[in-house]
């Protein structure tokens, strides 16, 4: 059975100290069907020399720039540009672990939204990852979805 595409959104405003890590943990994934939009909200940094050097490497990488208009703008206009069967998103700053794309094909089923456990760096002199949902993997249905996410229980707003 072939693997659904996955599109993965990207918005990137003057990320060049973190988006190195974080492309290189998105393109370490074990799923392979999946592209990235990349959307370059009009960076002053080094982030449009670091999208184009990642892009030139790895052909499921699309660059869009765009005038600065914030992460809402980018995320609508990749949106339009995602061919994916799937959608996710992921922020600049962040670091992906290679099964966070299978796991989510893995947690969708007929669900309209899959979500993943996800850790917090917390940096400091005890510095140490923060883990919010207690449950490794849980399923949620019909009005206990609104319930839990009005809650910020186990289900978070988050992209």
């Amino acid at each position: 059975m072939a693997q659904p595409l996955i599109s993965v959104i990207m918005p990137v405003y003057n990320a060049e100290k973190y988006l190195p890590a974080a492309l290189a943990s998105l393109l370490g994934q074990d799923y392979a069907n999946f592209e990235v939009r990349l959307l370059d909200d009009g960076s002053t940094d080094g982030s449009p020399a670091i999208l184009d050097d990642f892009a030139a490497r790895d052909s499921r990488l699309h660059v869009t720039r765009v005038a600065n208009g914030g992460q809402a703008h980018a995320r609508a206009l990749a949106l339009t540009q995602a061919r994916g069967a799937y959608i996710a998103f992921m922020d600049s700053d962040d670091l992906a672990t290679p099964r966070w794309l299978s796991a989510l094909v893995e947690t969708i089923g007929d669900a309209d939204i899959a979500q993943v456990n996800y850790a917090t760096y917390l940096a400091g002199p005890q510095a140490r990852f923060s883990r919010p949902y207690h449950a490794t993997d849980f399923s949620v249905r019909g009005a206990d979805t609104y319930r839990l996410w009005l809650e910020d229980k186990e289900l978070r707003g988050y992209l």
